[in-house]
């Protein structure tokens, strides 16, 4: 019994770790024959030293070897540490391997950004869920679409109370549920949606929990010169928000700015972008 129970856990880790990183399964099924070396030669330690041996293997490979083998199916990984203003919200997009883009993609934003920073010295754009490295059709859990290296979400611009800017700083420690609410007049997408049925469409904004927005206000200003930036950018084939920030942005008439529809969720947390 112990050893179907061992067997089941290897199985519940390996589709887990595949389902989430795309790679993780693979690298854990290669790190097995170290964790039985450990089993037998370090019992003592085995419950800290496997998951830091599995964790040491894992980043070698999501640093070292994915990215120049990514490169044969067309993608590169956005930037970690950050390369003149294009930076990820949070780290760890970056160690679950969802960062990945097609290279016209990583041209798109480096020149969007490269264009804000221009205009707003030492301002960050922070880069959400891209893609995974390896095969198109793969999904990106849970988004719909991300599957082929065209799609990035990239976070809103935010401001402190004293009007400052905030570096790769959003409602929520991922960026997606702290949404930027239709003010008074403004179109309700989310409560028309769930009206229609679409329990989903905002979701993610009643389970996440998020800063007060008060505190961490929607910049006006910045995010519609970026999208402005985007919406006239050769390379975008689509950018997907909200209709009440569409409005509020002043994008009508751009016909690269569109709405998703309700089958997806709320996108007035972040911007989607794609070829």
């Amino acid at each position: 019994m112990k050893t179907l129970f061992k067997i089941i856990a290897g199985i519940i880790i390996f589709f887990l770790l595949t389902l989430i990183t795309q790679v993780g399964g693979i690298i854990w099924l290669m790190c097995l024959p170290l964790f039985f070396y450990i089993n037998s030669r370090y019992p003592t330690y085995k419950r800290w030293l496997k998951p830091a041996v599995f964790l040491i293997v894992y980043c070698f490979f999501t640093f070292v070897i994915i990215p120049p083998i990514a490169g044969i199916w067309g993608r590169k990984p956005l930037p970690f540490f950050g390369k003149d203003g294009l930076k990820p919200l949070n780290r760890m997009t970056c160690l679950l391997n969802r960062h990945y883009v097609r290279l016209e993609l990583e041209t798109l934003v480096l020149d969007a950004t490269e264009k804000m920073r221009q205009k707003y010295p030492g301002s960050v754009v922070a880069y959400m869920d891209a893609n995974h490295p390896f095969y198109n059709g793969y999904p990106l859990i849970p988004h719909i679409s991300h599957s082929d290296g065209k799609k990035l979400d990239i976070a809103f611009f935010w401001k402190n109370a004293k009007d400052e800017p905030l570096h790769r700083k959003a409602r929520t420690f991922i960026g997606y549920g702290g949404s930027e609410n239709p003010n008074k007049g403004e179109y309700n997408t989310t409560k028309d949606c769930e009206a229609k049925g679409y329990w989903q469409y905002g979701l993610m904004n009643k389970i996440i929990p998020k800063a007060n927005p008060k505190k961490v206000i929607f910049d006006l200003e910045r995010n519609r010169d970026f999208m402005r930036i985007l919406a006239t950018h050769p390379r975008t084939g689509k950018i997907l928000i909200e209709p009440h920030l569409e409005d509020r942005l002043g994008l009508r008439g751009y016909n690269k700015v569109r709405f998703h529809g309700c089958h997806a969720v709320r996108h007035d947390d972040h911007l989607h972008l794609q070829l």
